[in-house]
């Protein structure tokens, strides 16, 4: 017989493991307690910070309320400057696709003025008035014509989807656009009685500049 003290020194040391597991698992649930009840005083009961998003600035966004005149006709002198630049190549760019498939061929002067039909437009016009409203800018430009060179100088930038329009009083004109951005329309008559040819961006968002080109 082995006896009993080996037997009882056994069963003392399962108990003291027993004793610890059991404190071990108090502490843990206690701790988990304190973390997550919110009427215990040391839980934070702040919320999280809300993050607002700014509105992203748009560069092109020019604040127009603050510009004295002298200032309004020089940011639209620049603008002009962007906008035949832009119709040299959106003309341009139509004319290609419209070539597209045809064979190379010797196309002499002309065909190298391929990207400037916006500048040669602009070489014609002269400036008029530069007038402000609700956000909106009005740039106008006289020349010498009527509205048959309002239709010509329509087709000299080669819009897509070319549509004729009628109006009142024996209004008639045509409307097109200028690749995704821009739409030019040609008018037998305005407000004024005369021709015109106008160039706006789609929308005519604020801040944006309508272009009135008048025949007299």
């Amino acid at each position: 017989m082995y006896g009993t003290r080996p037997l009882v020194a056994l069963l003392i040391s399962l108990a003291v493991i027993a004793v610890s597991h059991s404190s071990v698992l108090e502490k843990t649930t206690a701790y988990d307690v304190l973390q997550t009840s919110p009427f215990d005083h040391g839980y934070d009961t702040k919320l999280p910070e809300l993050v607002v998003e700014e509105k992203e600035q748009n560069d092109d966004e020019v604040p127009l309320e603050g510009l004295t005149d002298d200032e309004l006709e020089e940011y639209v002198n620049a603008e002009d400057g962007k906008l035949f630049s832009e119709l040299d190549i959106l003309s341009g760019k139509a004319t290609l696709a419209a070539q597209k498939g045809r064979s190379k061929r010797w196309v002499g002067a002309a065909g190298r003025a391929l990207f400037s039909a916006g500048r040669a437009l602009a070489r014609t016009l002269d400036k008029g008035r530069t007038t402000s409203s609700a956000g909106k800018i009005t740039r106008q430009y006289h020349k010498a014509g009527d509205y048959q060179s309002a239709v010509r100088d329509f087709s000299s930038l080669n819009p897509s989807n070319p549509k004729p329009f009628t109006g009142k009083n024996g209004l008639e004109g045509i409307t097109g656009q200028l690749g995704s951005k821009y739409t030019i329309q040609a008018r037998s008559s305005s407000t004024s009685g005369r021709p015109t040819l106008e160039i706006f961006k789609n929308g005519k968002p604020d801040g944006s500049i309508v272009r009135k080109i008048r025949y007299d």
